[in-house]
């Protein structure tokens, strides 16, 4: 019998290390906290940008008469790598640590005075998301 507790030991430490490596999501937040992603971005028909100063970028999803689908920028053919890198960002963002609180008040301010808002739109007339 004790021949088998050791390898019954580490058996079941291994599917403990298993199932923990398994589970680890890699961020320290969960939930609304950290739902910045955009699960489908071929959803995604408008991204309203518009920074501090004024000035905006209306991006929208058109679809041509031959079927292509393409973007716009305020009205004009806009160029499409970077709007696919946009759409991929929407897709693979994520937060994996929160803010050290001896950086919150420098975070904020940052917030406030320097950031465009991104509104991101999927069909509705209210934004699904909203980034800063």
């Amino acid at each position: 019998m004790k021949k088998l507790l050791l390898p019954f030991t580490l058996l079941v430490l291994a599917g403990i290390a298993f199932w923990l490596w398994r589970s680890n999501t890699g961020s320290t937040l969960s939930g609304p906290l950290s739902d910045f992603a955009v699960p489908d971005t071929a959803r995604v028909d408008r991204i309203f940008i518009a920074d501090k100063q004024g000035l905006t970028a209306d991006l929208r999803r058109t679809h041509l008469p031959n079927g292509v689908e393409t973007w716009t920028v305020n009205g004009l053919p806009a160029n499409q790598f970077p709007v696919r890198t946009l759409l991929k960002t929407f897709l693979t963002v994520e937060v994996r640590t929160p803010v050290a609180k001896s950086m919150e008040s420098m975070t904020l301010n940052f917030f406030f005075n320097d950031t465009a808002t991104t509104e991101i739109y999927t069909g509705a007339d209210q934004p699904e998301k909203i980034w800063w």
